[in-house]
């Protein structure tokens, strides 16, 4: 599985102990308190105090930045002063960072990758979050995590039904059974208190709020960010996100101006709403050119010996259509016929859908004025752009098959 993030350059790090990082902090602290009391924006909750307070405790500098507590355990990031573009909204040191290097130096997780050295690197960072929960050097951040998701995982059997006829349903089922299968794979490598509940909390932590940085030996790494991974997603941010070597840190950088009072938002890369839903729980609207839809293509007897392969799941991207109908081929690239074939499976496919297209369109058009639930319009998105994607697909290589 790929990270949902931008990635940069690779660089070769710095030591930043040697910098002191950590009265940096504490005298940003001191100037956030200061606009805090200036502007008069009211105190942030209990639990994220202690974790600001943790973040100037291991040398994290966000001056200029606050959080600001929403409902439940959801918080966004905004500014109160102004960025001009190149200016720093963030520094966060890389001993602050928990990347896939570091976690595989514990010693549980270094004895269980003895045993299944191809671990991906998911399970690796979520089980170090339950081996170092109560770890006082990580405590106040993992206890500042949110507690549950809104990914699919989490939904009632009801809300389910919402995606029925989806590839998304299908692989919910199957993430489920393969989260339960590292847990019983790691379960005796970790504290003896943990349970499955938590081990599917942690993977959610990871998944949701990493990215992929140079970190350490100048390579890229999947890496969580404290604070960085507090802003939300949106597809044209004023920031970016890199790692300095010169500072040996991961910094937030504005791109342009940013006024004070704005929120800070940041990209995880253009994904479709299936993707961003199943691993973050959240889905945008008007993304239709950057959904994706899986149609499966079978050999049948009668077909020509270059036909060598038996069937294929093929995945289709609209932002790449024609690129993907040319690799959707049983052995035989731009074939009418299988053109054809793909084009009928789409057809066929959309048809096992409770909901057309256009209805779904009116739920959507109708949340504008009616009060629909987080997790039901993410549901209406993602069928949604399956179905759209589908679509595209029928009438793209049906026309191929007519020219």
């Amino acid at each position: 599985m790929t990270p949902p993030t931008k990635q940069s350059a690779a660089t070769k790090p710095v030591n930043s102990k040697s910098f002191p990082w950590t009265l940096l902090a504490a005298f940003a602290a001191v100037c956030a308190a200061f606009a805090y009391a200036r502007t008069g924006s009211t105190r942030v909750d209990p639990q994220s105090e202690r974790f600001l307070a943790w973040m100037a405790q291991r040398g994290i500098v966000h001056t200029g930045t606050h959080l600001v507590h929403l409902e439940s355990d959801n918080r966004d990031v905004y500014t109160h002063k102004h960025f001009e573009k190149g200016d720093m909204l963030m520094i966060v040191p890389h001993e602050a960072t928990i990347h896939d290097w570091m976690a595989k130096s514990d010693p549980s997780v270094s004895e269980y990758l003895k045993i299944y050295p191809k671990t991906d690197w998911v399970p690796i960072i979520a089980s170090f979050i339950l081996l170092h929960r109560n770890d006082p050097m990580w405590k106040s951040y993992f206890d500042f995590l949110p507690k549950t998701f809104s990914t699919p995982i989490y939904w009632s059997d009801a809300m389910l039904k919402e995606i029925e006829g989806t590839d998304l349903l299908e692989d919910v089922g199957r993430l489920r059974k393969d989260i339960e299968k590292e847990w019983d794979q790691w379960k005796s490598h970790l504290p003896a208190h943990s349970t499955l509940i938590e081990f599917t909390w942690a993977w959610h932590c990871v998944m949701s709020r990493v990215w992929t940085l140079p970190v350490g030996e100048g390579k890229n790494e999947a890496v969580m960010i404290p604070m960085v991974d507090v802003a939300n997603h949106y597809g044209k941010p004023k920031v970016k996100i890199e790692y300095n070597s010169k500072l040996g840190a991961v910094t937030m950088t504005a791109t342009q101006s940013i006024q004070s009072g704005e929120q800070v938002d940041v990209t995880y890369g253009e994904m479709s709403n299936y993707k961003s839903l199943k691993y973050m729980g959240f889905t945008m609207p008007d993304n239709d050119h950057n959904e994706d839809c899986r149609v499966r293509i079978f050999r049948e007897p009668e077909d020509p010996p270059s036909y060598r392969i038996p069937r294929r799941w093929c995945l289709f991207q609209i932002k790449r259509l024609n690129r993907s109908l040319q690799e959707c081929h049983l052995g035989q690239p731009n074939d009418p016929n299988v053109r054809e074939r793909i084009a009928k499976a789409a057809r066929a496919k959309l048809r096992t859908y409770p909901t057309t297209v256009k209805q779904d369109d009116d739920i959507l058009e109708r949340a504008g004025r009616e009060q629909l639930s987080f997790d039901y319009l993410n549901a209406v998105r993602a069928r949604r752009g399956e179905k759209t994607c589908l679509q595209k697909i029928a009438r793209t290589a049906n026309g191929a098959v007519q020219k």
